[in-house]
């Protein structure tokens, strides 16, 4: 993470970057999928995540329901 700002009384992260990397692994069939992407902290109630395809979603950092 960089940048990173919380919101004192609520200890929400108000704006900052992250970066991660997703690995699914199914054992049934032997796949496994590799997902990298950014986190764009908003507001502290918002993230956009951006992944390396291009790929763009928001995330409700309240709720956890995500929109595109």
């Amino acid at each position: 993470m960089s940048d990173v700002l919380l919101f004192k009384t609520t200890g929400k992260i108000t704006s900052g970057t992250s970066t991660f990397t997703l690995i699914q692994e199914y054992s049934y069939n032997n796949q496994i999928y590799t997902y990298v992407g950014t986190v764009e902290f908003l507001n502290e109630d918002k993230a956009k995540v951006t992944f390396d395809d291009g790929s763009v979603f928001y995330v409700n950092t309240n709720n956890l329901s995500i929109s595109n």
